[in-house]
């Protein structure tokens, strides 16, 4: 999809579901999630940790279209951005951070980024993110949505940090629509007028 030096952006197709395994590894990116919190309602999402999300992520990847993007330094999935249609985070459309039309057409979201431990802090994020507004806009996205939390010049632990923060999707040209709680911001990018 794309590339800078050794570094590529590719969507998460069956080709490459073992880079996404590897990625994840043994604990599916954080305690089983597997990037599903968002997808699924949340006591499915408990039951499942591990083996049953993971089983659910594979099921995404192999029936398609792609559920995210994969980041590569070389041959190496580095990072992951979670990217489809707001339509199918069906806990987040019933969480209060969503105001407003929950069933909006063309609203595309970004609820999760997952880096491997040891390239954290070098601009794998943001790679993902400029990747993710070209295949939204590509795929007949007209807004962009996100939900992260606010650094504040402090430094965000991984746990914290899997949203992205405010600072780097402001950097993007995304502006904030609200707070969707003390911890979360609602931001979006118009991909009309983005470009």
């Amino acid at each position: 999809m794309s590339e800078n030096g050794d570094r590529s952006i590719h969507p998460a197709d069956p080709s490459r579901w073992r880079d996404l395994a590897g990625l994840f590894g043994p604990n599916g990116a954080s305690e089983g999630c597997w990037c599903m919190l968002w997808r699924i309602p949340g006591s499915q999402w408990v039951q499942g940790k591990r083996d049953g999300n993971r089983a659910q992520m594979r099921e995404l990847v192999t029936a398609g279209p792609p559920p995210g993007l994969l980041a590569y330094e070389g041959k190496r999935a580095v990072g992951w951005c979670a990217l489809s249609p707001r339509s199918v985070y069906g806990r987040l459309l019933r969480s209060r951070m969503i105001t407003g039309d929950r069933a909006e057409p063309g609203v595309w979201s970004i609820p999760c980024f997952y880096v491997a431990r040891d390239r954290r802090g070098s601009g794998v994020a943001t790679m993902l993110l400029a990747a993710a507004v070209s295949y939204a806009a590509e795929h007949g996205a007209a807004w962009l949505e996100a939900y992260p939390v606010q650094a504040g010049g402090r430094h965000v632990v991984a746990p914290d940090s899997y949203p992205g923060t405010v600072e780097m999707f402001a950097a993007a040209g995304f502006r904030e629509l609200n707070s969707g709680s003390q911890r979360r911001h609602v931001m979006r990018l118009d991909l009309g007028s983005h470009g």
